[in-house]
């Protein structure tokens, strides 16, 4: 078998129950020529023999095992042991259409474009989600009017959303010392940096799969999102100094939902601690907002006049709010 075009990467941890659906939608692609890199991240359930099944089943399958260590650095192993010229990230319990990499190839035919970026749906209890804004369908980018697209949240991108030269990611990696946000970091600092063209479509190839029992919607994940902001912060300095003042709105609403969020799971006064501190770290973009009243400015227009009140009463309004809905909910399905 001659070199492969695509290296697909899969971190995989504990997923036994959902790995061999993402296998399959790989090997399942109309476009043949890849490589498949499976890296079990220290598994304790039978990942690691699901994984070696496969691998003698396919060529094109390669399985490395080693010690747990976070998806950053796996996928960072990931990048090191890619052969393809393109790279694509999969996480081991989603999965993706069997036409992306056929499409991703005839794209990547125009040799100036060295990202396809794609639209993707999200499936939970709550229903589908597709996130994709057709008025970018087949449109090209520079890197940088990307990001301010992504920062404007005029396209969603998700990093198993998006197929890269390997080159583009020369002296890039996955920031392991980040608890959360990694891909967010990656994907922005990658955009920053990085002079290239992106080719966009709207069509859903990547399906993401939110699990009831995931760590996604349990408790603890909102105090675990605050941590994102700690990437955002890192970024700022850069973003600022490149004029991407996107990036201060973008920063500021992002710090909202996450707020929102944990008001709405509850919090002790420890908690409250952390997210004041938080708080402090998003005030240089508060000061410096206007209170407009439109549409796109009315969540950044509520944080920064509670932040002239008081914070600690935001995350009691929060948390009332989500309860009242929770009872009227409740009274609801009982009266059906």
């Amino acid at each position: 078998m001659g070199k492969s075009i695509f290296s697909v990467i899969i971190p995989c941890y504990n997923v036994e129950k959902y790995i061999s659906k993402t296998i399959e939608s790989v090997l399942n692609q109309t476009f043949n020529n890849f490589e498949l890199i499976l890296i079990n991240d220290g598994s304790k359930d039978k990942t690691r023999e699901i994984l070696e099944f496969y691998e003698k089943q396919d060529k094109r399958i390669k399985v490395i095992n080693k010690v747990n260590e976070g998806v950053s650095k796996t996928r960072n192993l990931g990048i090191e042991l890619a052969k393809g010229e393109y790279l694509y990230f999969l996480d081991g319990d989603d999965c993706i259409e069997n036409s992306l990499l056929e499409n991703a190839n005839l794209i990547f035919k125009n040799k100036n474009i060295e990202m396809f970026s794609f639209g993707y749906d999200i499936k939970s209890n709550q229903g589908l989600k597709i996130c994709c804004n057709k008025k970018y369908d087949e449109k090209l980018f520079t890197s940088k009017e990307f990001l301010r697209k992504f920062l404007k949240k005029e396209i969603s991108q998700h990093i198993c959303s998006l197929v890269i030269k390997k080159e583009i990611l020369k002296n890039s990696k996955f920031n392991s010392e980040l608890i959360t946000g990694e891909d967010l970091d990656f994907l922005m600092r990658l955009l920053l940096e990085k002079d290239f063209y992106i080719y966009r479509k709207s069509v859903p190839y990547f399906h993401y799969m939110i699990r009831e029992n995931s760590a996604t919607t349990r408790k603890i994940i909102p105090f675990k999102n605050l941590n994102t902001l700690d990437s955002l912060n890192l970024l700022r300095k850069q973003m600022l100094n490149k004029k991407i003042y996107e990036f201060k709105e973008y920063h500021a609403i992002r710090f909202f939902n996450i707020i929102k969020s944990l008001a709405e799971n509850g919090f002790i006064e420890e908690d409250y601690i952390k997210i004041k501190n938080k708080f402090k770290e998003t005030e240089y973009i508060l000061k410096d907002l206007k209170l407009e009243f439109n549409k796109r400015s009315i969540l950044l227009n509520i944080l920064k006049m509670f932040y002239r009140i008081n914070f600690k009463f935001l995350l009691f309004v929060f948390n009332i709010n989500y309860r009242i809905k929770l009872y009227l909910n409740y009274k609801k399905r009982k009266n059906l």
